[in-house]
């Protein structure tokens, strides 16, 4: 079943990107990428974090956890999804990778006067290689998703495994990431404000109103 509705995510991001525009839904999902995959050890990998059904998206936050026994993570790119019809670059916040088998804290703001993004695409990529056998789940964690005034916006999220070597993948969802992996909304409180990593929230709303000034137009706080 887990795989079935992967394989169906996919597949909709496909006709997304390449057909015509499709309706957006209300609530969107969050893929990991490739569809659970083998690696060998000391074999990169890309992963992609793709999104389908997006409406009026303006910035989001995440973190990422793997087995760091398993994998070793080596960077990771900006997706061109929030990139899209901008006259200013976004604003990216990297994330802190002190903490093994978590990358924490990545986000990104879209900057005034650019209008929010809906469809669908990527997010952003982390590259791994693999260390030793066995398997690692790959799964978001505190996934909070901004319109352009701050409003939390619903998503649901699919997650992944990834086998090295020997690993063998299996079909039932890692119980670590089951409550992630079930495509369900996640809760969005009227008013729930984007960025809540501490000191990250003051940062991108400095940028934000240095942006607000030059242009000469009002924001709302976040």
């Amino acid at each position: 079943m887990r795989k079935l509705v992967k394989s169906a995510g996919w597949l909709l991001l496909f006709f997304f990107c390449f057909s015509l525009p499709l309706q957006a839904q209300s609530t969107a999902t969050v893929l990991v990428g490739p569809e659970d995959q083998s690696i060998e050890i000391n074999q990169e990998t890309k992963v992609n974090i793709a999104i389908i059904g997006a409406d009026q998206v303006y910035g989001f936050q995440m973190d990422l956890r793997y087995n760091p026994q398993t994998l070793e993570f080596t960077g990771w790119q900006e997706g061109e999804f929030i990139k899209r019809e901008t006259a200013n670059n976004p604003f990216w916040v990297n994330p802190e990778t002190n903490e093994p088998g978590l990358i924490k804290g990545v986000a990104v703001t879209r900057i005034g006067p650019d209008q929010p993004v809906s469809g669908a695409g990527t997010l952003l990529s982390f590259n791994f290689k693999g260390l030793a056998n066995g398997v690692s789940p790959v799964g978001i964690e505190n996934l909070i998703f901004s319109d352009q005034f701050g409003n939390r916006l619903p998503v649901s999220t699919v997650d992944e495994q990834i086998g090295v070597g020997s690993g063998t993948i299996s079909n039932q969802t890692p119980e670590k990431y089951a409550d992630q992996a079930t495509v369900s909304p996640t809760k969005a409180p009227d008013k729930t404000r984007f960025i809540k990593l501490t000191g990250i929230k003051n940062l991108i709303n400095w940028v934000l109103n240095l942006f607000s000034k030059k242009t000469g137009r009002q924001r709302p706080p976040l």
